[in-house]
């Protein structure tokens, strides 16, 4: 009897678990059981609003409102009390109505009729001869001129709708979202309403139109994470140094000429992202980001590190390839916990013999560089997996043999090495 009372208890416990893992609405809106839910997703459905059957999930952790048309958030977004991560991603960036849409399909049919016109005209006058023929856009063309109303009718359009997207979008107080994401919407600032999100711990906004990273978050005091990566971003609020948990931010893919200087202030950083922009110089008080474990510089024009670059002690990961670096700083040898060092692509024309002092060293690229010489006491970096020097020294001279030999000794420890 015990045995059959705990076969039904245990079927009774299974059958009110709750689902950690993302459910499609129409298979949520039909389970008996709404409050075992906790990630719910409603991405690319083309809503303009949010469902009201959505509040009928109340232990909601999760909610995925990407690839729709909203412009709005209901206030009654705060009866879902435990809600936690906030997905908005690629809504903005919609720009759907009809208009819109009836303009993308003549587009295409016309820009497809344009493609075949202009394709059959070059094979006529090739097959006169006139073998560099080519088609010069006319602008008394008929098709052509079809095709610029429409294209100047789209942008109106998309230019609309986007100005609808930034003005309109207000955030209400959610009391528990720790996690947002909001990216590919064409976002041109971020919104004040945004300050609501007293317990926000990560800022997802990449892939928008944002020019700077703005006092408006300040507000969100438990902010640990921002990434607004591949923006238009050329200023840093000075008032984000009140985010005294702030950890980790990555402006990769912005408009950056130099390091913003409240970036030097922020003590507890520990992974930078400031590759692909346009930064030329980095100051010694980087030597202030003593907790970095995570640096991305590649990407700039940048022609020289300081020396206090030797302080970042607790730096793992150094990427700082593709710029115009001729030298490294002998102080990298004070990088004893490194990891991964990338400083291929540079000017270098001098093996840094600093780097032999970094024992940890697992991953170590120096290739595309101007390097006349190397080390043969590279063999004795044990725990090095891959090495990279190609496109350095001359292979075919004399002085390259000894290291050709140090290469397949180390291939034989297993390494991979690329010369």
């Amino acid at each position: 009897m015990r045995t059959i009372t705990c076969f039904f208890m245990l079927i009774s416990f299974v059958s009110q678990a709750q689902i950690t893992d993302w459910v499609e609405y129409e298979d949520a809106i039909a389970m008996d059981n709404k409050e075992n839910v906790l990630r719910l997703s409603l991405s690319y459905r083309n809503l303009s609003q949010i469902p009201d059957s959505v509040f009928l999930f109340k232990n909601l952790q999760a909610l995925d409102l990407s690839g729709n048309q909203l412009t709005k958030l209901p206030k009654k977004l705060r009866k879902l009390k435990k809600l936690q991560t906030l997905k908005l991603e690629r809504n903005g960036s919609g720009l759907s109505s009809e208009k819109l849409d009836a303009i993308n399909q003549e587009l295409s049919v016309l820009e497809k009729k344009k493609e075949i016109r202009d394709s059959l005209l070059i094979a006529e006058q090739r097959a006169k001869g006139n073998d560099k023929a080519m088609i010069v856009f006319n602008e008394k063309d008929s098709l052509n001129i079809q095709l610029r109303k429409l294209w100047r009718e789209q942008a109106q359009e998309s230019t609309r709708l986007t100005y609808e997207w930034n003005q309109q979008l207000k955030f209400p107080r959610l009391k528990n979202i720790k996690q947002l994401l909001f990216s590919y919407n064409q976002l041109e600032a971020i919104p004040k309403s945004i300050k609501k999100l007293r317990k926000l711990i990560e800022l997802q906004i990449h892939d928008n139109s944002l020019t700077e990273l703005s006092k408006n978050i300040i507000k969100c005091r438990k902010l640990q994470k921002i990434n607004i990566a591949n923006n238009q971003v050329t200023e840093v609020s000075d008032k984000i140094k009140k985010l005294k948990h702030l950890n980790n931010i990555l402006l990769y893919k912005n408009k950056l000429t130099e390091v913003p200087s409240i970036i030097y202030q922020l003590g507890l950083l520990r992974e930078l992202d400031l590759a692909y922009n346009e930064i030329k110089t980095i100051l010694p008080l980087i030597g202030n980001l003593k907790n970095l474990e995570l640096l991305y510089l590649s990407y700039n024009k940048i022609t020289d590190l300081p020396s206090e670059i030797g302080k970042l002690t607790q730096l793992k990961y150094f990427f700082v390839h593709h710029n115009q670096l001729s030298t490294i700083p002998s102080t990298i040898q004070n990088l004893t916990l490194l990891n991964t060092l990338h400083i291929n692509n540079n000017y270098i024309d001098a093996f840094p013999k600093s780097i032999l002092a970094l024992k940890e060293l697992e991953d170590l690229n120096i290739s595309n560089n101007f390097m006349t010489d190397l080390s043969l006491e590279l063999q004795k970096l044990d725990k090095l997996q891959l090495l990279l020097v190609s496109e350095n020294m001359d292979k075919t001279s004399e002085k390259y043999t000894p290291f050709a030999e140090m290469f397949e000794v180390l291939r034989s420890r297993g390494a991979i090495v690329r010369e």
